[in-house]
């Protein structure tokens, strides 16, 4: 993680479960502790370490599965944007 502060809309909050596993949080309403990280290859490859850090906790993601989840979270978050618009919501 880079460190440099930016608006919440240019970042994505990430939660640790209590086996070390690590999850975009893109509504940033999960509950507990949450770290923020910028969702560009520099920042997610400094990701696990620096969660480790951050949650003060073994981290057991690894940066290729934190990008496929991310990707898996973003896609999953658009077809809910898309289908909230349809039915007006």
């Amino acid at each position: 993680m880079c460190q440099k502060e930016d608006a919440p809309s240019e970042l994505v909050r990430f939660v640790r479960s209590p086996e070390g596993e690590v999850f975009p949080d893109l509504k940033a309403s999960s509950f507990g502790r949450g770290a923020w990280a910028h969702p560009v290859p520099g920042c997610l490859k400094k990701l696990p370490g620096a969660l480790a850090r951050s949650f003060r906790a073994e981290v057991v993601t690894s940066p290729k599965d934190i990008v496929e989840r991310l990707a898996l979270a973003a896609d999953a978050r658009v077809r809910q944007r898309s289908e909230e618009r349809r039915v007006g919501t």
